[in-house]
């Protein structure tokens, strides 16, 4: 009898225990709160990720998202509370990040956005520059002074080689060149090699045809892997090259393997040397082992010289990159809004020190100062912009350069001392050229417009 009620005592309590609490929604509860939040319809997302947080306190998105959507509806330091919860809950950083930096710059909080911003760079968020400039949460930080380094560090996240030093060390081969053995003299047509940087800066490529017959690429990369380049050929004979090398004063070594000749099976040790004779001039040596690279004896020696009117260039650049672009735009953008303001301070701030203003119908107008008595001269008459609507048309560069073609339309008013102000209105068109400044900022060195009719 007392068995029998010790397992009834049992049983009752087994049927009375609580049901422990799944940490995860069902998958369509989910569902349905994510594609509210896909669509950025903040209001039924926070309802339905707030309800599925208090019945699953521990899942992180549910508490991520309750903070997303309310910086959505504009509520920022509610939203940073959930965000960190979230976060705590085991959301990414990096992604959290990003989510904190818009809410804290929403509360005017530059600095601590700023920081989250390359927190979230530092945790590799999956997030372009130009996305980071475009997000108008971040508009209050784009005269900040550590914005561009926020720009590079997520543009160095998408465009590694662009950021890398090392990723240039063979840019001295970049070019069009006639190609004929070393001394030989220039009788017949020269072999010409085309090579070019390519895929976000990250493969020096070479374009090999010569009168032989012969054709072939070669793909050299710097791998961050290992500390060393590579460098991989491939013809139309089925020859397939292998090398890995340094950059050693100024020349790059290559050490590797080429097939055996005929189409045998092995593989021939073999050196391959470039090295950097001028601006117009590589000399490339490759040298082969028949005892296991004991001793070396030469293959070839060839000679490059700079295709006709290609002599004194610089090798192609690397071209603007996703940072530059944004950079460059949020410039623009701190021009327009300084008019707007009447600040005469941020205006000036975009332009380089010996910056020329070429306007319509007068002399050019060079350096600051003289900048400055041409839009705000000092014999009593003022303009107040009222209005600028500013359309961008293209973007490009490369290198150290970049330029701005748009067209503006503006309202303003203008008065002479003692007198009411008239408002006025005009419509152009402009071209406007960057450079980088000694810190690596860009700024305005030429300024050009037109008025429209």
């Amino acid at each position: 009898m007392l068995l029998l009620l010790i397992l009834v005592a049992k049983g009752v309590i087994a049927q009375s225990a609580p049901q422990s609490q799944p940490a995860q929604p069902p998958a369509d509860a989910l569902q349905r709160a994510n594609a509210l939040f896909a669509t950025s319809d903040w209001t039924g997302a926070l309802d339905a990720y707030t309800a599925l947080s208090k019945q699953y306190p521990a899942h992180a998105l549910s508490r991520f998202r309750v903070g997303v959507s309310l910086v959505g509806l504009g509520k920022f330091a509610e939203g940073e509370t959930n965000l960190r919860e979230g976060e705590r809950l085991g959301m990414p950083p990096a992604n959290a990040a990003y989510r904190l930096a818009q809410a804290l710059a929403e509360q005017h909080k530059s600095d601590a956005a700023i920081a989250e911003l390359m927190r979230a760079a530092a945790g590799r968020a999956p997030l372009t520059a130009s996305a980071i400039a475009s997000d108008p949460h971040f508009a209050s930080l784009t005269t900040h002074r550590q914005w561009q380094t926020v720009l590079d560090a997520f543009d160095a996240v998408a465009r590694p080689c662009m950021h890398d030093a090392r990723a240039r060390e063979f840019d001295f081969w970049v070019g069009d060149w006639d190609v004929r053995t070393t001394g030989a003299p220039p009788v017949g047509p020269a072999a010409r090699n085309t090579v070019t940087i390519d895929d976000n800066g990250c493969v020096v490529t070479e374009h090999w045809v010569a009168p032989s017959g012969s054709e072939g690429q070669s793909f050299n990369l710097f791998d961050r892997s290992i500390g060393k380049w590579r460098q991989t050929w491939v013809d139309n004979s089925g020859g397939q090259h292998d090398y890995r090398g340094e950059i050693k004063d100024g020349n790059m070594l290559y050490i590797g393997d080429t097939p055996t000749p005929n189409g045998q099976l092995g593989r021939v040790p073999t050196k391959l040397t470039f090295f950097h004779i001028s601006a117009d001039s590589v000399r490339q040596y490759s040298e082969q082992s028949a005892d296991g690279g004991k001793t070396w004896a030469m293959a070839y020696d060839l000679m490059y010289v700079r295709r006709k009117g290609e002599q004194g260039r610089r090798p192609t650049s690397v071209p603007l990159s996703d940072a530059d672009r944004a950079a460059i735009l949020a410039l623009d953008s701190t021009f327009v809004s300084g008019w707007l303001r009447d600040d005469t301070a941020t205006v000036l701030s975009v332009f380089a020190p010996d910056a020329t203003l070429l306007p319509p119908g007068v002399p050019p107008v060079t350096g600051l100062a003289a900048i400055r008595g041409f839009w705000w001269p000092t014999d009593g008459t003022h303009t107040r912009i009222t209005s600028f609507v500013r359309t961008i048309a293209e973007v490009g560069g490369g290198g150290g350069f970049a330029f701005v073609r748009g067209s503006g339309t503006l309202g303003w008013s203008y008065a002479r001392k003692g007198q009411q102000p008239q408002a006025q209105a005009s419509r152009s068109t402009d071209f406007i050229l960057y450079s980088r400044d000694a810190a690596g900022h860009w700024r305005v060195t030429r300024q050009i417009w037109s008025a429209l009719p």
